[in-house]
């Protein structure tokens, strides 16, 4: 069987991405599944896009066995050498260059780009649109608004918000939200 995590609009697109792809989606699971009973046999799509949601509720099915499938779409690229890690999900139109790192459960939402050389954090999701240029590192957890860019060598630190149309000129620090063109921080998060 193939579950997808989360029962909203991106778990039902992420259903519908993976019937393209040819795989039977069985059921779409909403947070109160905790009591689901599945084998080693089944499979898991994470349709969750918020990071610090993904995290909690993914690693909680992981603590109990689940194991995530990774998902590209056939109208993404994905070029080689690079890696893409468990459970990531690369949507309609997307393109991850060569020698990207992309970590764990990450989405790379429609016509997102990740450019040549970069690292990308587990759990982060980048919108649609958004583009991360050569050589740029984002750690765990980024969230990146649509249509915003991380240009070559930025960095975007762990649980930062990169806000919709924003430039990282150079760094989006640790649990900020940064905004703008270029990116400067409008809050800071402690934890």
């Amino acid at each position: 069987m193939i579950y997808v995590v989360g029962a909203g609009g991106f778990a039902r697109e992420v259903a519908q991405w993976a019937r393209d792809s040819g795989l039977a989606i069985d059921r779409l699971l909403d947070q109160g599944d905790d009591d689901l009973d599945f084998t080693p046999a089944d499979w898991f799509l994470c349709g969750l896009g918020e990071p610090t949601l993904k995290r909690i509720v993914c690693e909680r099915l992981r603590s109990r066995g689940a194991r995530f499938r990774t998902l590209i779409h056939p109208t993404a690229t994905v070029t080689s050498p690079g890696h893409l890690g468990e459970g990531a999900i690369v949507c309609p139109h997307s393109v991850v260059s060569v020698g990207a790192v992309v970590g764990r459960l990450v989405t790379i939402n429609c016509a997102a780009t990740v450019g040549h050389d970069t690292t990308v954090g587990d759990y982060s999701s980048i919108s649609s649109h958004a583009d991360i240029c050569g050589h740029a590192s984002l750690g765990e957890g980024v969230l990146m608004g649509s249509h915003a860019s991380i240009l070559p060598r930025a960095v975007a630190g762990d649980w930062s918000i990169v806000g919709s149309g924003s430039v990282v000129v150079k760094e989006a620090p640790a649990r900020s939200t940064v905004m703008g063109v270029p990116a400067s921080v409008i809050y800071t998060r402690r934890q």
